[in-house]
């Protein structure tokens, strides 16, 4: 009886350790390859998002929500005070944006992020 229970503890202890796996995130969960993040343009992909989904409430000379985000320089503040990715991420300490939306798609986020780590180019 004591030499199954000691084979049954092999057996599991080498099942358990041959089920773990090292798992690559990029194998996992692939960038979408419509996505571009390589080449961020603040024209051509930067302030589309924000026309999309924010200028209703970040524009104008008084905006309703405390700041513009119509042009390059008014963005290049708020990402760099770290309201931007915060509050599109969801993060906690940060009012959720879109305010009332859906949160901004993947590649949205990953472009704005992608653009505030290349130091916001005005290209």
């Amino acid at each position: 009886m004591n030499i199954l229970k000691k084979t049954f503890s092999v057996v599991v202890i080498v099942l358990i350790a041959s089920s773990c796996t090292y798992d690559n995130m990029e194998t996992l969960y692939p960038q979408d390859p419509e996505c571009d993040t390589t080449n961020i343009s603040y024209a051509m992909d930067i302030q589309p998002i924000f026309n999309d989904n924010c200028i209703i409430c970040h524009s104008g000379p008084t905006p309703p929500a405390g700041f513009s985000l119509v042009d390059y320089e008014n963005a290049v503040v708020v990402a760099k005070s770290g309201r931007l990715l915060g509050a599109v991420k969801h993060q906690s300490g940060f009012l959720d944006m879109p305010q009332g939306a859906n949160k901004l798609d993947d590649c949205s986020i990953n472009k704005l992020e992608s653009w505030i780590n290349l130091s916001y180019p005005d290209n």
